[in-house]
């Protein structure tokens, strides 16, 4: 068995711009000796794009991120194969790891121009959510025992197997300059109060449990699952006490509902998301979610990677008011 000839295969193809489906990954694993399923080998060809992705940002440095952002979409769109396997471990945990082009942008919102950052990621999957940044720089953390192995041969930083539904060691606790993650969606069997709100979906308290790793000034880049609606009352609909708690403690740049079917679906999936833009803590918690009327873009749908891009470039360069100028908010808030 010889998955780094697999692999290497994956990429000469790709950079023939040749499209590969499952028929193809399986010729090229027999040729390799893997006798595995068509789950292990699509791991493994998901490892190879994401790579491949990886070596186009780490050559890109010298032109404007819009030109990275360009390739990338370019050979999402054209060459990238469709995960189309799904096997019961993929369904329980829900492992669909976050588009290429959706992952870059993440990553760039949070890049302050530090020297060394480092990055979180405490559910890596394979690592496609981490090609914005070196390996080195990159802690990850995945309990799948596949994609922990593929892990491990990237140069990361760290690889653990940790439960990211539950609190990390203390030693973790605001040590990130990054966190960017796409965590699993599901509900869990009882509500969880360990934030003083009632989060009960896997996602949100995983995500709770990510923060609390983020230094006070560093960024976050958040993907879970829905769109974010408003009510007749202007309010956000679901969700709104996770929301809320997001809105009270950091500083949310926007909310980004991404229409999946477009964006998303070579990843196996074309349920709803949105992507959440964290720009540091804030220094005391207050306020709520904003209604429609103080942030109407909460609603609107992205559905071309264009557009994308202009609200994740928008939110990058958005500027926040002092502590002052949110009390006077959260006085209006109060009053409405």
């Amino acid at each position: 068995m010889d998955t780094s000839a697999y692999i290497k295969q994956i990429l000469s193809a790709f950079k023939k711009g040749e499209k590969l489906n499952i028929t193809h990954l399986r010729k090229l694993g027999k040729a390799a000796g893997l006798t595995e399923n068509d789950r292990y080998l699509m791991e493994l060809a998901e490892l190879a794009w994401t790579k491949y992705y990886r070596d186009i940002v780490l050559n890109s440095y010298d032109i404007q991120p819009i030109e990275t952002y360009q390739k990338i979409v370019e050979f999402y769109k054209t060459v990238q194969p469709s995960y189309t396997v799904k096997d019961s471990t993929k369904r329980i945990f829900q492992q669909y790891s976050t588009a290429a082009p959706i992952g870059y942008l993440m990553g760039w919102f949070c890049d302050q121009g530090l020297q060394e950052p480092k990055v979180f990621e405490p559910s890596a999957g394979n690592g496609l959510l981490t090609i914005y940044y070196p390996p080195k720089n990159v802690s990850v953390n995945e309990l799948d025992n596949i994609r922990r192995t593929n892990l491990e041969g990237q140069g990361y930083a760290a690889v653990t197997s940790m439960d990211a539904s539950v609190r990390f060691p203390a030693s973790m606790k605001q040590q990130y300059d990054v966190i960017i993650t796409n965590p699993p969606f599901g509900k869990l069997g009882e509500t969880d109060r360990t934030f003083g709100y009632p989060f009960k979906e896997i996602d949100h308290i995983m995500v709770a449990v990510a923060l609390e790793t983020m230094r006070d000034t560093g960024r976050a880049a958040i993907l879970i699952g829905n769109h974010t609606e408003y009510n007749e009352d202007g309010r956000i609909k679901s969700f709104r006490a996770f929301f809320d708690y997001l809105h009270r403690h950091f500083n949310v740049a926007t909310m980004i509902n991404i229409d999946a079917a477009k964006l998303y679906s070579k990843q196996g999936t074309s349920f709803d998301l949105r992507c959440i833009l964290i720009n540091g803590r804030k220094k005391q918690p207050i306020g709520y979610a904003p209604t429609k009327v103080q942030a109407p873009e909460y609603e609107w749908v992205v559905d071309d990677f264009e557009g994308l891009y202009e609200r994740v470039e928008t939110a990058r360069n958005r500027e926040f008011i002092s502590i002052e100028q949110q009390l006077q908010q959260y006085k209006k808030q109060l009053s409405i």
